[in-house]
Formats: C-alpha cells, sequence, structure tokens
C-alpha cells in the first residue's frame, strides 16, 4: 500500500494502511513511526499462514475490537493520550491510584454514539487466542511420512516450527510500538534465520 508511504519523520498522513493491517497506534489517533510496518508485516506474516486475515475488521471499530479480544487492551499511557481513544473506549471508573480504567465501547454503545448502525464482523476462526489459532490450524497434507514413526518426529517438528512462528508474530504484533519489534530484531529471529 503505496499511496500513502513516507518518509518516517514526514508522517503527514491521517489515513494510513490497509484497514485489515492497520496498527493499533494509528487507530487510536497516536504519532506513528515505521514501527506501523512491522505491525503490517505480523498481519500479513499471520494471513499467509492461514489463508486469511487475523484481524478482518469490517470498520475502523471492528478492527480495534478484534485487536484487543485477541492481544487485549493497549497499554494506559496509549489509551490516555490517543485523539481517539474516546471514539472506541469508555472511561468506567478508576483504580485503587484514581487512575481512569478503560474499557472498549459495545457494539451497541458505539452505534448509539456514532448515530449509526456498525457493519458485522465476519469470523474466520473459532477461537480469538492467537496461539490457539495458530497451533490448532490443521496441518499441511501430504508430508511423505510412510511410517508412525516418522509421522510422529513430523507432527513434532511442526508444532516446533509452529511455536517458533508464534514468538516470531507477537514480537511483531505488540501493541505497544515502543516494545514491538525492529526490522532488525524481526529478521534477526530464528523463525527468519
Amino acid at each position: 500500500d503505496f499511496g500513502s508511504a513516507c518518509h518516517e519523520h514526514q508522517t503527514v498522513y491521517t489515513y494510513i494502511q490497509s484497514r485489515f493491517y492497520r496498527s493499533p497506534e494509528v487507530l487510536l489517533g497516536l504519532p506513528y513511526s515505521s514501527s506501523i510496518d512491522m505491525w503490517s508485516l505480523g498481519c500479513i506474516a499471520v494471513e499467509l499462514f492461514l489463508g486469511l486475515p487475523i484481524f478482518p475488521g469490517a470498520s475502523n471499530y471492528d478492527q480495534v475490537s478484534r485487536i484487543v479480544e485477541t492481544l487485549g487492551l493497549p497499554p494506559f499511557h496509549m489509551l490516555e493520550v490517543g485523539k481517539d481513544t474516546n471514539i472506541y473506549f469508555e472511561r468506567i471508573t478508576s483504580d485503587d491510584y484514581a487512575r481512569p480504567i478503560y474499557r472498549l465501547k459495545t457494539r451497541e454503545r458505539f452505534s448509539m454514539d456514532q448515530g449509526r448502525p456498525e457493519p458485522p464482523s465476519k469470523r474466520y476462526f473459532a477461537s480469538t487466542d492467537l496461539e490457539e489459532v495458530i497451533m490448532s490450524y490443521p496441518a499441511r497434507a501430504g508430508t511423505g511420512a510412510s511410517d508412525s514413526s516418522s509421522s510422529s518426529q513430523s507432527r513434532e517438528e511442526e508444532q516446533r516450527q509452529r511455536r517458533c512462528f508464534l514468538h516470531f508474530v507477537r514480537g511483531l504484533l505488540t501493541i505497544n510500538p515502543v516494545e514491538r519489534w525492529s526490522p532488525l530484531q524481526a529478521i534477526s529471529h530464528p523463525f527468519v534465520t
């Protein structure tokens, strides 16, 4: 999606990244850097493995909702400073330290706030847990194993490779862009090397 490509220190676009690959910081209206590309890479890597997008949001709200379902809430500091946080999240109370606590708005609440119905969400996988989706996805047929011992070794190797892949994509699909892997960290990972 090079139509909105820019140099890292010239991030002038407010509408950037195709929705299925849009990073949390862009969705929340935070300043962004090249770390958004690492998020997109993580989304694409999972899609190449599964054959379907991991976050196929029907709208920006649905995109935020899917990310939260799969990876949890963004860190407090991101929610506090995001200029679009109040579109998707509501403050519900304070914790023991008198900080606000955020909760994703329900689809009904979001629709009411926006004055229009929210489109229905597509579900490609039974689980929203990233590990479960990757580790339980059906293995490729025809591994070439001729006996049960080599078949067992094949399954073990497949599971080992999936765990390595899962670790790789978790580094890329880290909600906090400061903690998200850099290109150098990603290219040095055993899944790549």
